[in-house]
């Protein structure tokens, strides 16, 4: 899936970068110039596709430094891409010019004539300065806010924390998408980070890798931090699970002692009057009104077993559970799917038109649901919303 995405937006982009050529090469510039964008969007095709090809055959310590030179590449191809509707609109603004300013005839001719030349050359330099402009800022912003990760910590206060659970402290991690632009380094450090905050369990809300290749290396890391955490690592599945093979990346997860909770529910702490309960749905990928009426079906099946004197923790992929949860009265949803929007300037029409629930902390009463803004990414491109790591304290209310 995640191969043939890449095949497709490359080949947009391609196309678009074409576009791009063809365009400056009407606005007066010099042929080899354009020549030149062409090429060195052509490299930087090649170097991404380069490393997405070798990637399965390179070792541990050379996958930062191909991360680096995949961005680089992928980061040359969308800028040049993204050039081509500023240079049409510039194309459009200097042949407007072009007919507005006729030149005339003798002395006065000469002279329009003169200011003429000296325009499109004006034009030319901001017309081949936009491509290298654009593709600067794609590379500012996947090595900006797509590099950076974000410590959030939350309180929840509610009345139905039990006393024993009052300053129990839970990491969430979701979408590390581990892979081309996240390696299990990545995610050992984003582990350590919630660690070093006292944290006594560890959610992981689905999609946490890509690329098979990696699995051995996924399983020393979670391995490593089941036997660290006091109350160990869950996790759902998220849509990329399947996506890829559910059942190697299952069978992985046993190995490394992670508890996966699929549309079930575990007793975590034994508490006569208010036990603790890790409950978890499935992802759906049901379309219209059947994804409420597989929602419903899914959460109805992991809480048929929880004692309605129980606190819940409820795992989801998809944010949209939360109105579920909510439903159910389940006091604390932690999910993720949606990577916060990625771009900061479209969350009104991502929440408009996409998720209800896009990013941060919803709440209903004593109820609270969270979404976390992924901690990997699958395309590193955020503006406005960097990746995270989140950590929830509970607190009672007396």
């Amino acid at each position: 899936m995640k191969g043939l995405f890449l095949l497709v937006f490359l080949w947009i982009l391609s196309v678009a970068m074409v576009g791009t050529y063809i365009l400056l090469s009407y606005i007066d510039i010099r042929k080899y110039q354009c020549w030149l964008v062409l090429g060195v969007g052509i490299l930087g095709e090649l170097i991404f596709l380069g490393y997405a090809f070798s990637f399965s055959t390179l070792s541990m310590v050379f996958i930062r430094q191909g991360q680096w030179l995949g961005t680089l590449g992928i980061a040359i191809v969308l800028g040049l891409a993204l050039a081509f509707p500023l240079l049409a609109l510039w194309y459009g603004f200097s042949y407007w010019n072009k007919h507005r300013h006729r030149t005339g005839e003798g002395v006065k001719g000469e002279l329009i004539q003169s200011r003429e030349c000296s325009r499109k050359a004006f034009l030319g330099s901001v017309a081949l300065g936009i491509p290298v402009l654009t593709s600067a800022a794609s590379l500012g912003i996947m090595q900006g806010e797509s590099h950076f990760l974000a410590l959030t910590y939350h309180r929840i206060c509610t009345s139905k924390v039990p006393l024993y659970l009052q300053g129990y402290r839970i990491g969430q991690i979701s979408d590390p998408h581990m892979g081309y632009f996240f390696s299990p380094r990545q995610l050992d450090e984003a582990i350590q980070l919630l660690f070093v905050k006292g944290i006594q369990r560890l959610a992981i809300t689905g999609d946490l890798i890509d690329e098979l290749s990696l699995l051995p290396a996924c399983e020393v890391v979670l391995k490593k931090w089941t036997k660290k955490i006091p109350h160990g690592i869950d996790f759902c599945y998220g849509n990329h699970e399947y996506y890829r093979d559910v059942r190697k990346i299952t069978a992985m997860l046993r190995r490394a002692g992670v508890r996966i909770v699929k549309n079930e529910a575990y007793c975590a702490i034994d508490d006569r009057e208010t036990p603790f309960y890790v409950s978890g749905v499935d992802f759906s990928f049901a379309k219209g009104k059947n994804f409420q009426l597989e929602r419903e079906r899914f959460i109805k099946k992991a809480m048929q077993h929880v004692p309605d004197n129980a606190f819940v923790l409820l795992l989801a992929h998809h944010s949209a559970f939360i109105k579920e949860a909510f439903a159910w009265h389940v006091p604390l949803t932690l999910c993720g799917h949606t990577h916060g929007g990625q771009i900061n300037f479209l969350y009104p029409w991502v929440q408009g038109h996409i998720f209800t629930y896009v990013r941060g902390m919803y709440r209903d009463g004593d109820c609270y649901g969270y979404v976390n803004r992924g901690t990997g990414d699958w395309l590193p491109v955020r503006i406005g919303c960097s990746r995270e790591v989140s950590v929830f304290e509970l607190q009672g209310i007396r």
